[in-house]
Order: structure tokens, then C-alpha cells, then sequence
């Protein structure tokens, strides 16, 4: 039972063996058979028996105690994540850079929401990576705590996983390419701002992009919120996606809504940032 547990008072394991150990081993335990099942879900990989000279690095555990606006634990996540930093250009990536929405917009875009009351939101896309196809297929060795089905095997990659090289860059390109067939334009400023009006043009709706993260502002009208709806429509064709417990976050930042006098203002700031360093 994890309610009433700050994430901070969690310990991060150094590995495996460590998460294995704890007294929250049957919270990493489970968090590590989500993961496997999620990437076997998403066709991430192939066991193979790698040719000779194959190139194969390690992969490793990424563990994660996800908390709420207010510090409490909400869930807990074991990510598998490539060794990249072995990776070799040329011969396992070319391109590796993935633009991310710039802070500079993120301001101004709250800014332009409270003057004229528009609505916010922050979206998760649920394990994004692996939605993105490789240009260059990785060979990885199975991690810790998983055994391949015959010995020797290891894990082809056909779709990015975190710790790649080029993997936040074919996801982008991916999801980019999707913002685009779906109407929205890509501004000349920040090329992670995209922009969309509806049939009349009296209406806009903004998505800032960092990452597998939406900070989506539109207008309280119906249009407005019609606008929303449809991109929330079109994301949940190809991915899930969450608001998580804490649907103020964004990228590590809280948005507050303030009403004073009949009149609302958004008030940013990283209490629960400050509040978990600060113990």
C-alpha cells in the first residue's frame, strides 16, 4: 500500500540486486514486470541470436517513485533504458537532435492564457519511444531480473527505447509529422509551438511539444474546447496518454489557477520541486 508515502522518502536502488533487497521490493518488482510486459505490448524487440561481430551493449534499470502535485508517491516506475553512450555514429545512429519547446514560450504562452482566460493542460504521451520506429536497429543484452527464452539470445530494438541515441529524434519526427496531418502549423519561433484554428479562424488552439509532454492552451468557447477535443480524439488513435495526479505539472513546474475577483490568473512556480530537494 503506497498511500500517505512521499516520493522523496522512497529510495532510489543503485541496480537491480539493490531494488531486489529493500523493503520496497515487491513495489520494483512489479514495476519491472510492467515494463517488460509494456515493451513486448509495443513489438519493441526480437530475441535473436546476434550474427558474428554483432555489436551488443547493455542496457540497465531506471527506477522512478512518480509523485502527486503534493509530494506523495503516485506510482512507482521501473524504466528499461539503452547504455547509449556506447553507441558508435555512423554505425548505430546518424542524426541524433530532437528539439524541445523553449521555457521563453512556455511563459509567454501562460502569460497570453491569463490575460485572455484561456484554459491549460498538460499531457503525458504514455511510453512514447516506443511508438517511433528505429532507423538503425540496436542489439542490446537483456537486463537484470530477465532471462532470454533460449541462452545467448539478446534483444533486437526495432522501435526507440529510452537511452538511445536517436530515440527522442524519431519519436519527435514521428509525432511532428502527426501535429501536421492533423492541421496544425508549426511556428516560425519555437519549432515545438504548433498551432491550429478552427473553420472559421476565430479560434486557436496551441500545443507546446517537449518531448513526449503537451502543454495545450485553447479558448473557454465552445470552439474552443472543440478544438481540444478533436486533438485528444486524434492523440488516443495512436497513443495513450495521462494527466497522471498532478495535471497542474508540467515539465517539473505547477500551475496554479488564482480567482480574485471574478477574474483568474495562473500563478507558476516549483513548490513541490523545492519542497523535495529541501527534504
Amino acid at each position: 500500500d503506497l498511500d500517505g508515502i512521499k516520493a522523496a522518502d522512497v529510495p532510489v536502488p543503485k541496480n537491480y540486486r539493490d531494488a531486489m533487497r529493500g523493503e520496497f521490493a515487491e513495489m520494483w518488482k512489479d514495476a519491472v514486470a510492467k515494463e517488460m510486459k509494456n515493451l513486448q505490448e509495443h513489438q519493441v524487440f526480437k530475441w535473436v541470436h546476434p550474427k558474428p561481430g554483432t555489436f551488443v551493449y547493455d542496457t540497465n534499470w531506471a527506477w522512478k517513485a512518480k509523485a502527486d502535485e503534493k509530494g506523495f508517491i503516485s506510482r512507482a516506475k521501473a524504466r528499461l533504458v539503452a547504455r547509449g553512450f556506447r553507441q558508435r555514429y555512423a554505425r548505430d545512429y546518424l542524426d541524433v537532435m530532437a528539439p524541445v519547446g523553449k521555457l521563453t514560450s512556455f511563459r509567454a504562452l501562460l502569460a497570453e492564457a491569463a490575460h485572455l482566460d484561456f484554459e491549460w493542460g498538460a499531457l503525458d504521451v504514455r511510453s512514447a519511444y516506443l511508438k517511433a520506429d528505429l532507423d538503425i536497429k540496436q542489439y542490446v543484452k537483456p537486463p537484470d531480473g530477465v532471462e532470454p527464452p533460449e541462452p545467448g539470445m539478446v534483444m533486437m530494438l526495432e522501435r526507440g527505447l529510452y537511452g538511445t541515441a536517436q530515440g527522442a529524434r524519431c519519436f519527435h519526427l514521428k509525432f511532428r509529422r502527426e501535429l501536421l496531418s492533423w492541421g496544425f502549423q508549426a511556428s516560425v519561433a519555437d519549432p515545438c509551438l504548433f498551432v491550429k484554428r478552427d473553420e472559421d479562424g476565430e479560434e486557436v488552439l496551441r500545443v507546446l511539444l517537449f518531448v513526449d509532454d503537451l502543454c495545450v492552451l485553447n479558448a473557454r468557447t465552445a470552439a474552443g474546447r472543440a478544438l481540444k477535443v478533436e486533438l485528444k480524439k486524434n492523440i488516443e488513435k495512436l497513443y495513450e496518454y495521462s494527466v497522471d495526479n498532478a495535471e497542474n505539472l508540467y515539465i517539473g513546474m505547477q500551475v496554479e489557477t488564482l480567482e480574485r475577483e471574478r477574474r483568474r490568473a495562473l500563478f507558476l512556480h516549483q513548490v513541490a520541486y523545492i519542497t523535495k530537494f529541501m527534504g
